[in-house]
């Protein structure tokens, strides 16, 4: 409607032009009697023919003119003559016809002219205005003054012979007219205030100019008064309906100078469309300390900003000064199609502030064809710029939605800072790449970003719609005569609608590439691959597939990529489990597997080179590729996806009304919340306060640091619920030599469905702490194949600096189908990134959907000399099952961390892992578990995985060690606890394992420490009660030339049963030791050799020779020292019987067993007879529990109770004690012949 009225009010307008004579009526009424106005044409008017006007009543300083009709035709000048002294002339309209404008209006002097027609004034395209003071023109009913005097134009009279001050107030009637300016260019001279009030006001196509002054445009809709604050300002009253503002068609309202103006918007609805308000100063001001004014925008309705329109407050290169604030008070604000709302200092000044007060939504969405997108900006611009301004956006009870590029910014690329954003609000909503941003590419530091919203922030997708030049430029792609395609990736997640292209490469072996490298001839066969961009910062991923035996591909690779005129090595393989690629080669380490994939940022045109060589292999600066190179018959599927991301190369055409033309954000077209520095300064910190954040689909929150300026810190502080989904990141990434920010979290509940949570460092930076906390949940768990829930800290290839440290308190911590909590370094530096967990209970279920990825808790090292993380648990019941993972590994020469647990309870099932390994040349780490309960059981569904519990090396590196301090230790059906080294080097030392407990069951299952060539591994158990079953193993075995390892036990009861073998053999050196200190062995004894039995044996497959020693201390446990012959002669039992008793005297004697007892009873007692029970044991199975987790108050059930007397000793009287009861004693008394010590009552001697 409002756009409709606008266009009716341009064509009537256009006819009246039309139909209106060349000298437009001026008719004088006769409401001033013998003060009437009087019009006098033909006179000459700084220097050209106008028409003046003269007469009127005066009054003290004021001129009151009075007309029936008041028309400038087009071409006319009219004047108004200026007595000396008159510093106001009023002018009124009595008629019933509005006012045409359509030449020159001036004033032969220098008062302010005050225009009044309650139907309204139109200004035409021709209209111009000559006016040295101020102008007014309003469509109100009359002008108020001080003494009470109404000048009215609907109920006209002569102003009193009374002393009449300056006006004080507009009074509008109930139904007041437009004002309408088409076309002009309007103007009054530098310092002055132009006011254009009406019922409505519209400007069209108009140019208002008012160097260093003021504009105010607004109006009523309803009876009320607008104060006149002199002739410099209005104010409007509250409660009173106003009327609309509308500039469209390339209108601008222009008050720059050298020392600022202001611009005032009172109306009801305010709608901007292709169209300015510019305020600030301009090139050249050379004022001390000047400041530029503000623009004040209140409206009750609603704001619309559309169509490239600006609200600018700038500060123009060489000005002089600060720059001034814009306040903007609207109901709702819609900013759209590359509209803009900023503050800029282009000079050594600051610039202002953008305060927004709003009750309804604000929306900000869109961008132009060429790429201007729609936003909300402050910005320090060039090196020597003052600071920039904040931005404030107070919206309690409504929603902030950014969508399809619309943003909220504050940059700096000066030395001085930028400025913060502050938004306050029900909730917030970036959606299609809407997103918030603070950066610095200078010394200056990046402003902070802080968002309350007390209902939530939801930060979702992203924009495919616009990318300028989306499409990497491949001037060469030299591809050594392979045949190639080039489409879209469907494989590539972030492909979106359009795709990013790839290329397709299909190595065979009628294909082979000669290698040649950065340094020329290669010395070994490996595939390099040149190529050479145009444009800067652009996305590469590098993807190899079906590279594994798994896959049609016959080879495991390794990727590099190189830049071709340094020599330097930009990036390795990362191993990554986003899995961007087309699924790329695995490499499968137990049950963790990688993906060989890079997906890197190249920063700048020029000529690079790609690696391909089989696993294990490596390079470094300026050195080629060593290792394993890919052999004739090998094969594999490189895929290339290049996609230029916009930064370079993509210019913006000039804009009229804003030469800045400035896009914050070119590169990233995902919804998020960004802090990034790109120079020396740091970065702003993020924080978040709301009860819910949701990120879904592609959104993000990051603060990165690309040079030597330090990331921002993240905090979010969420009341309820913070989720994060399907691809979606939080990230604080250090790509230079700052450091990366902390990442905080406080929540409630924590779900990471196929989202990340990430700290990452590229160069000499340290990469940021993560540190979690969670009232009730911390959740993690895979969606897809691709997107799988993960928090990281990592240390990329040729990294000096350091991982993170990642921190989790909650009561529950569950990772589900692939999802993981990492630390993974692959650089060069000192500094371990630590994973600590604290909580009730976690687990680690299961794997990703395609069954490669675990869920799994992980430090690792995988390229570079930097070592791997600690991994430390504290919980009251830990479950790792379905092929979960806890790891600490090593695949290059830095160290594996250690693993430590501290539980109630701890339970690895079904193909579950706890581990620690090296797959390269450093050590692995150490496996600590202080655990009441333990058990390990049962193997992965698929029958490839068995539980463990390991410590390995696989190469020429010392393995670590696992020492396990618990009550109650359980290893069944197929499970294993180990430590192995399985390299040939002098190096490949086993570590040892050592377990303390009061019981240790093992059912099926195996404890074992074995190596290939080092020192071998050693196992050392005290347990009160050692029981094994059904083929179990303690094992320390070596194979190759390792001596195999000791085994050493102390226990009181070793129980060993059906086939269940203690060795210590090996197959090419000497056998190990075994050691057993037991009160009781049972069921196994020492062989020689290996039987069908339960065996302890320390043999060598090179002979008796080499066999190793068997050691057992024991008490003596011949069962045949427990029988007796039985007498030939029996008791007669008449010798035994009184034959004076009678049959009810209750005498009796019940013998139960012999225990204690003669054979026989003319025999005395003997010393003490060991009991050996040869009765046969029953044979069962004791069956799996449905449930992993046992209550906790279960864990010592069995201990409970009687403690274990040192000594067993023979009774040798009875007594009666003092209540009656008769007891079994022992003393040193000599036993007396038996005398009876009870007489019956009817027993005769």
């Amino acid at each position: 409607m409002q756009w409709g009225l606008v266009g009716l009010l341009e064509v009537s307008s256009l006819c009246l032009l039309l139909a209106s004579p060349t000298k437009a009526q001026i008719t004088p009424d006769s409401t001033l009697g013998n003060e009437n106005s009087q019009v006098t044409p033909n006179q000459t008017i700084r220097g050209a023919v106008a028409d003046l006007i003269e007469g009127g009543a005066i009054r003290d300083s004021n001129l009151f003119h009075s007309f029936l009709e008041f028309n400038v035709g087009n071409g006319q000048r009219v004047y108004f003559a200026n007595p000396d002294g008159i510093t106001n002339i009023l002018t009124r309209v009595t008629g019933s016809t509005l006012s045409q404008i359509l030449g020159t209006l001036g004033v032969n002097g220098s008062a302010n002219l005050f225009l009044l027609n309650p139907n309204g004034i139109a200004f035409g395209s021709n209209a111009r205005l000559d006016v040295a003071g101020s102008f007014v023109a309003s469509t109100a009913d009359s002008a108020l003054f001080d003494n009470g005097f109404n000048f009215s134009a609907s109920d006209p009279n002569a102003p009193p012979l009374l002393t009449i001050n300056i006006p004080i107030g507009l009074q509008y009637g109930s139904n007041p007219g437009s004002v309408n300016v088409i076309g002009p260019t309007l103007g009054i001279e530098t310092g002055q205030t132009m006011a254009l009030l009406g019922g409505e006001v519209n400007l069209n196509g108009a140019t208002v100019e008012v160097p260093g002054g003021r504009v105010e445009l607004g109006g009523l809709s309803s009876p009320g008064t607008v104060a006149l604050n002199g002739a410099t300002s209005v104010s409007f009253p509250d409660g009173v309906e106003r009327g609309d503002v509308s500039l469209t068609n390339s209108s601008l309202v222009d008050v720059t100078s050298v020392n600022g103006g202001n611009i005032a918007i009172n109306g009801a609805n305010f709608d901007m469309s292709q169209s300015s308000l510019q305020a600030g100063l301009t090139s050249g001001a050379s004022i001390p300390d000047a400041v530029a004014g503000n623009i004040n925008i209140n409206a009750k309705g609603n704001t619309n900003l559309s169509d490239r329109s600006l609200i600018a407050n700038d500060l123009l290169t060489s000005a002089i000064g600060n720059g001034g604030n814009i306040e903007l008070t609207t109901s709702g604000l819609t900013i759209t199609g590359g509209s803009r709302v900023q503050t800029v200092t282009n000079s050594n000044g600051a610039s202002g502030d953008i305060e927004i007060n709003a009750n309804g939504a604000i929306d900000i969405s869109g961008f132009t064809e060429d790429g201007l997108f729609s936003g909300i900006l402050t910005r320090s611009a060039v090196d020597t710029s003052g600071p920039g301004g904040k931005i404030t956006i107070n919206n309690s009870e409504r929603s902030l939605n950014l969508a399809n590029r619309g943003f909220i910014g504050t940059v700096t690329n000066s030395s001085s800072n930028g400025g913060a954003i502050a938004l306050h609000l029900n909730t917030l909503v970036l959606e299609t790449g809407g997103q918030i941003i603070t950066a610095t590419t200078n010394l200056g530091n990046a402003g902070d970003i802080t968002i309350n919203a007390s209902e939530s922030v939801t930060i979702s997708g992203e924009s495919r719609d616009f990318v300028p030049n989306p499409f990497l430029d491949l001037e060469t792609f030299d591809l050594n005569a392979l045949e190639f395609i080039t489409d879209p990736n469907p494989n590539v997640a972030e492909s979106g609608p359009g795709g990013i292209p790839y290329v397709s490469i299909e190595r065979t072996p009628e294909q082979i590439i000669n290698g040649t490298t950065i340094l020329g001839a290669a010395e070994t066969q490996f595939d390099y691959f040149s190529f050479s961009i145009t444009n800067g910062n652009s996305r590469a991923i590098f993807d190899i597939d079906n590279g594994s035996t798994e896959g049609d591909g016959n080879i495991d690779t390794k990727i590099f990529l190189f830049n071709q005129g340094t020599g330097e090595l930009l990036e390795v393989n990362d191993d990554s489990q986003a899995a961007d690629g087309a699924g790329g080669s695995r490499e499968v380490f137990g049950s963790f597997s990688t993906d060989s994939l890079i997906d890197t940022t190249i920063p700048s045109p020029g000529v690079y080179l790609l690696g391909v060589g089989a696993f294990p292999s490596d390079a470094s600066n300026n050195q080629s590729i060593e290792g394993a190179s890919p052999e004739v018959g090998e094969t594999y599927t490189l895929q290339v996806s290049l996609e230029n991301q916009g930064i370079e190369g993509v210019s913006l055409p000039e804009d009229p009304f804003n030469p800045d033309n400035f896009n914050p954000n070119m590169e990233e077209a995902r919804s998020g919340l960004f802090s990034e520095s790109t120079g020396t300064g740091h970065g702003g910190s993020l924080t978040i306060n709301t009860d819910k954040l949701i990120l879904n689909n592609g959104g993000r929150i990051s603060t990165d640091a690309f040079d030597a300026g330090d990331g921002g810190n993240i905090r979010l502080n969420v009341g309820s619920l913070l989720e994060v989904n399907a691809s979606t990141l939080i990230s604080s990434i250090a790509r230079g030599s700052g450091n990366a920010g902390t990442i905080v979290i406080d929540t409630k509940q924590l779900q990471l469905n196929g989202g990340i949570v990430s700290t990452d460092t590229f160069s000499s930076g340290n990469a940021g702490e993560i540190t979690i906390t969670a009232t009730e949940s911390v959740m993690l768990a895979g969606t897809t194949v691709e997107e799988r829930g993960r928090i990281d800290s990592n240390a990329r290839p040729g990294a000096m600096g350091n991982a993170g440290r990642v921190v989790v308190e909650t009561p529950v911590l569950q990772l589900r189908d692939g999802a993981q909590i990492r630390s993974i370094n692959r650089g060069n530096n000192r500094d371990r990134g630590n994973i600590t967990v604290r909580a009730n209970e976690v687990s680690a279920i299961g794997t990703s959907p395609d069954g490669i990825f675990p869920s799994a808790l992980v430090t690792a090292t995988l390229v570079g000399t930097g070592p791997a993380g600690n991994l430390t648990i504290e919980t009251e019941r830990l479950l790792v099952s379905d092929e979960g993972t806890l790891s600490s590994r090593t695949r290059g020469a830095g160290d594996a961390g250690n693993i430590t647990i501290r539980a109630t309870e701890l339970e690895v099932s079904d193909g579950g892992e706890v581990i620690a390994s090296s797959l390269g040349d450093g050590e692995a780490g150490d496996i600590f578990l202080q655990v009441n309960d333990i058990e390990v059981t049962g193997i992965s569904e698929d029958g490839q995985f068995r539980s463990r519990i390991a410590a390995f090396s696989e190469e020429n590196a010392p393995a670590g060690s696992v020492i396990i301090t618990s009550n109650n230790l359980r290893v069944r059906d197929g499970a294993e606890i180990s430590v192995s080294a399985s390299g040939n080097g002098d190096n490949a030392k086993a570590g040892n394992l050592t377990i303390t407990a009061s019981s240790i069951v093992l059912d099926q299952a195996t404890l074992s420490a074995e190596v290939s060539a080092g020192d071998k591994g050693n196992i050392e158990l005290d347990s009160q009660l050692i029981l094994m079953r059904d083929r179990s193993n303690i094992t320390t075995n070596a194979t190759g030339s390792a001596t195999g390892g000791n085994i050493t036990i102390d226990t009181k009861l070793l129980v060993a049963l059906e086939n269940s073998d203690i060795t210590a053999n090996a197959e090419n050196s000497f056998g190990g030791r075994v050691i057993i200190n037991a009160l009781g062995i049972f069921g196994t004894e020492f062989r020689e050799q290996q039987t069908p039995d339960s065996d302890i044996t320390a043999s060598s497959q090179l002979g008796a020779s080499f066999s190793g020693t068997v050691e057992i201390n024991a008490p003596s446990a011949d069962p045949s020292a427990a029988l007796f012959q039985l007498p030939e002669t029996f008791v007669n039992p008449k010798l035994l019987v009184a034959t004076g008793c009678g049959t009810d005297d209750g005498n009796q004697f019940t013998q139960f067993g012999r225990g204690g007892l003669p054979t026989d009873p003319t025999k005395p007692l003997r010393g003490e007879t060991l009991w050996v029970d040869l009765r046969p044991l029953p044979r069962h199975r004791t069956r799996r529990r449905k449930n992993p987790i046992l209550p906790s108050n279960a864990s010592n059930a069995s201990n409970s109770g009687n403690s274990r007397p040192s000594r067993i000793i023979e009774a040798n009287r009875w007594i009666i004690n003092k209540d009656g009861v008769v007891e079994l004693v022992a003393d040193s008394v000599q036993s007396s012949p038996f005398i009876s010590w009870f007489s019956p009552y009817y027993c005769v001697r």
